[in-house]
């Protein structure tokens, strides 16, 4: 409970709240409609520009991105585990 409390605790200012929320939405949708509509966002933008070897193009940026994302909530999860 403490960790939670942590996390969503902030002296922001409401209007940097509401931002950061605004911001958050938008690569949500950004990446549901990735899975949605693959021809336009996914493989199919690869296909399109003439990329060759275009799937494994698309799959390699999206492991690329896996990773960067989870060391990046290990680094992040260290940090509060040392100043708490």
């Amino acid at each position: 409970m403490m960790l939670l409390q942590r996390l969503t605790s902030t002296d922001a200012p409401p209007a940097v709240i509401l931002i950061r929320l605004i911001v958050g939405g938008v690569f949500l949708s950004e990446g549901i409609q990735k899975f949605l509509f693959p021809e336009a966002l996914g493989v199919g933008r690869f296909v399109k520009i003439g990329i060759p070897a275009a799937l494994s193009t698309c799959l390699h940026r999206c492991l690329h991105k896996s990773k960067r994302k989870e060391i990046s909530l290990i680094v992040f999860f260290r940090q509060l585990r040392q100043n708490s």
